[in-house]
C-alpha cells in the first residue's frame, strides 16, 4: 500500500492538485510527530498517577479512566465540555494493554471502545477479552486489567505444594508451608510481589510494637502445619470481637475485595484452621489473651 501511494497517487496529486503536496505532508508529519511526543507524555503521567500495577496485572478506578483529568488541571470551560476526556481515555487503555500483552495482536478503536462501554454501562463481573491474551474485568468501581502471562509466571514461581489452578477454577494458587525458627520466618509471595515477616517476640513486654509493625497471634495456641496460602472457596473463621464463625467471601463483599483480588488473597493456617487473614481481625481462639506468653506478628512487606 504504502509503494502503491508513493508510486501513483503522490504524482498524481503533485501533477492535478497541488505541485508542493509532498512538502506539506512532510510538514504535517513533522507536526504530528511533535503532537504525539506531548500527548504520549501526557498519558504517561497520567498513568503513573492512575494505575495501579502489579505483578501480570493493573487497575484503574472507572471514574478515573472516564474523566482522567482531574478539576484543577484545566479550565471550568473546557471540563464542561469534557472534549478532551474520550481521547485521553482511550490512549490510556491502549498504554494499559500494551504493558501487559502477552504475545503479538493489535488492538483496534472497537476493542478500545469496548472497553470504554465496559466503564460506562457494564456491571460488576463482567469481562472482555482482548488481542495480546489481555483481559478486562469490571470490579465494582475499577477495571482491572490481567495478561495470560501471569498463569505462566506464577507456573515457575509456584512452590512443590500446589498448581496454577485448582478444582475450583482459582487462577492463582499458592501454598507455603513456614518453618519459624527461633525468630520467625519470611515467606515470599512473587504472585503478589510482597513478603510477609513472621516474628516471634515476647509479650507483653513488646506487645505496643505489634501496633506499628503488623497484627499478632498467640505463639503457644499455634499448631504444625503453619501455612500461608491463598484464599479458597468455603474458607471461613470467627475473627476476634465476634461470636459466631464468618465465611472470608462475605467478609470480602463487605470490605469491597473485587473477584480478582480475592482469588490470590493471602491467610494463615494452623494446624488446617485459618488464624489469619489479611486486612481482618485474627481469629478469635489465637489472639493474644494476658495470658499471652510469646506472640507471632505478621507484617507484610514489599518485596
Amino acid at each position: 500500500m504504502r509503494a502503491r501511494i508513493r508510486r501513483r497517487l503522490l504524482p498524481l496529486l503533485e501533477k492535478q492538485f497541488q505541485p508542493a503536496t509532498v512538502v506539506h505532508l512532510a510538514k504535517l508529519a513533522e507536526l504530528a510527530r511533535e503532537d504525539e511526543a506531548v500527548l504520549d507524555a501526557l498519558v504517561e503521567e497520567r498513568f503513573a498517577r492512575l494505575v495501579e500495577r502489579k505483578e501480570g496485572g493493573a487497575k484503574i478506578r472507572v471514574a478515573d479512566l472516564l474523566e482522567p483529568w482531574g478539576a484543577g488541571d484545566f479550565t471550568a470551560k473546557c471540563m464542561e465540555k469534557k472534549e478532551g476526556f474520550v481521547a485521553l481515555s482511550k490512549r490510556l487503555v491502549r498504554r494499559i494493554v500494551k504493558q501487559l500483552k502477552s504475545r503479538t495482536g493489535q488492538i483496534s478503536s472497537g476493542h478500545v471502545e469496548a472497553v470504554l462501554e465496559l466503564a460506562r454501562q457494564g456491571q460488576s463481573g463482567k469481562r472482555l477479552i482482548l488481542p495480546g491474551d489481555v483481559e478486562v474485568r469490571r470490579e465494582l468501581d475499577a477495571l482491572s486489567f490481567l495478561s495470560a502471562a501471569c498463569d505462566t509466571a506464577e507456573k515457575k514461581t509456584q512452590p512443590s505444594r500446589g498448581g496454577s489452578r485448582n478444582n475450583s477454577g482459582l487462577t492463582s494458587v499458592y501454598e507455603y508451608e513456614v518453618m519459624l525458627g527461633s525468630g520467625g520466618a519470611v515467606v515470599r509471595v512473587p504472585w503478589l510481589g510482597c513478603a510477609f515477616r513472621l516474628r516471634v517476640i515476647d509479650w507483653p513486654r513488646e506487645a505496643r510494637e505489634t501496633k506499628l509493625e503488623g497484627v499478632a497471634l498467640d505463639r503457644d495456641r499455634l499448631r504444625s502445619p503453619l501455612v500461608l496460602r491463598n484464599w479458597r472457596p468455603g474458607d471461613a473463621y470467627r475473627p476476634a470481637g465476634h461470636s459466631r464463625p464468618h465465611k472470608l467471601k462475605r467478609m470480602f463483599l463487605e470490605k469491597r475485595v473485587s473477584r480478582w483480588e480475592r482469588e490470590s488473597w493471602p491467610v494463615l493456617t494452623s494446624g488446617g484452621s485459618i488464624v489469619w487473614a489479611r486486612g481482618f481481625p485474627v481469629a478469635a481462639e489465637y489472639a493474644p489473651t494476658p495470658q499471652t506468653q510469646a506472640g507471632l506478628v505478621i507484617a507484610e512487606v514489599r518485596d
